[in-house]
């Protein structure tokens, strides 16, 4: 998707691009595009392709608050690798990254006591 959105902004797409390099104007179309980009979707892939997991690590085995291990202290999960799955529509993406975030917290609270 990136590739697609660069061309859209109309920013080189070099490999070794850096965001730092590109000029705020720049930068200001990139993030206007994001925030409101419209698009016709005019076909899908097939279900062999889907994108979409289900299973993993038993909930009950994790701490809610935490996400750490109840099993091995000091192991902390995020994302997939966890028995959770959402509505299709980015629910799962909002699950990673927000497990993420809270797994790192927890796990920075753990380390820096």
């Amino acid at each position: 998707m990136v590739p697609v959105l660069l061309k859209e902004a109309g920013i080189d797409q070099e490999p070794n691009l850096l965001c730092q390099d590109l000029s705020w104007k720049t930068k200001g179309i990139f993030y206007k595009i994001l925030k409101r980009w419209e698009f016709k979707v005019i076909d899908t892939h097939s279900f062999e392709k889907a994108q979409a997991t289900a299973g993993g690590i038993v909930t009950k085995e994790i701490f809610a608050d935490t996400l750490e291990s109840k099993l091995v202290p000091g192991l902390y999960f995020a994302g997939e690798v966890m028995d959770v799955d959402g509505e299709f529509g980015g629910y799962n993406l909002q699950w990673a990254w927000s497990s993420g975030y809270a797994a790192a917290m927890a796990l920075g609270k753990h380390i820096f006591k």
